[in-house]
């Protein structure tokens, strides 16, 4: 008589393969690999700030006071529009000594 917790080979293969893909990301399986990102409408503050060309803290302090953001939790994400009118309102001419200048 065999024995009841006795498993056939193919059994247990079923049972690998079942495991392996539970263990897949779901995001993984849906799409595939070749497929672009879509394109990202805002930036982490992080982000943001690398973008500019500056350390975080400088971004936090000088620039981000300035901008509309959105705010959840703790996240804060600064839409690119927010990020692009920020540089162009800021912009000056090399030459210039002065302020602003549009």
């Amino acid at each position: 008589m065999a024995d009841p917790l006795e498993l056939s080979e193919e059994a247990i293969e079923q049972i690998a393969r079942r495991v392996v893909i539970s263990q897949v990301p779901s995001t993984a399986l849906a799409a595939p690999a070749n497929r672009p990102a879509p394109p990202r409408l805002g930036l982490t503050v992080a982000e943001a700030a690398q973008v500019v060309g500056m350390s975080e803290s400088s971004f936090k302090r000088h620039v981000q006071p300035e901008l509309r953001l959105v705010r959840r939790g703790s996240l804060r994400i600064i839409p690119l529009s927010e990020i692009e009118q920020w540089l162009e309102h800021n912009a000056t001419f090399a030459g210039s000594s002065r302020g602003r200048v549009r």
